[in-house]
C-alpha cells in the first residue's frame, strides 16, 4: 500500500511539473537592443521598440520567454514613407502583428507576421547589444 501511495505521489508531482510548463512563461527579458544592419530591436519592461528604415513597431507588455526561448507576441507594425510630408498625405497606419521569436544566449530570431496583409517579414537574426545606424527616411 506504501509503495502503490508513493507512486501515485510521484506520478502526481510528474504531471504537475510538466503540466503548463511549456507554455508557462519561464524568463522576462530585460531590457536591452537586439539588432543586425537592417533592424533594432529594444526591449524595455514594458514592451519593446522595433526600427528598420522607414518602418516602426510597437509591442506593449513584458516580453516573456517560454522554457526553450520562444515567444510570441501581439503588437503593431507601421510602413513609413520617404520624402518631406505634405499637406493631405494620408496617415500612417499601424497595422496589427504577431512578433514571433526565439532567444538563444545572445541572438534572437525575429519574424514579424502581418495578417490582415498576408504578409511576412523576416526571419532576423539578431545579435544582443548591436545597434547599428540604420538608413532612416529623409
Amino acid at each position: 500500500m506504501k509503495r502503490a501511495l508513493g507512486s501515485i505521489v510521484c506520478l502526481a508531482c510528474f504531471i504537475t511539473a510538466c503540466g503548463d510548463s511549456a507554455t508557462a512563461p519561464t524568463e522576462i527579458v530585460s531590457g536591452g537592443v537586439w539588432g543586425n544592419d537592417l533592424l533594432v530591436f529594444t526591449a524595455t519592461a514594458s514592451g519593446a521598440t522595433i526600427e528598420s528604415g522607414c518602418d516602426s513597431g510597437r509591442i506593449e507588455g513584458s516580453i516573456a520567454t517560454d522554457q526553450s526561448g520562444g515567444f510570441s507576441l501581439p503588437g503593431t507594425y507601421v510602413f513609413g514613407r520617404g520624402g518631406p510630408g505634405q499637406s493631405g498625405d494620408p496617415l500612417l497606419k499601424a497595422h496589427s502583428a504577431r512578433y514571433v521569436g526565439r532567444i538563444a544566449g545572445q541572438t534572437m530570431e525575429l519574424t514579424i507576421s502581418l495578417p490582415e496583409l498576408s504578409r511576412t517579414l523576416g526571419p532576423f537574426q539578431l545579435s544582443f547589444g548591436r545597434r547599428n545606424l540604420l538608413d532612416r527616411c529623409l
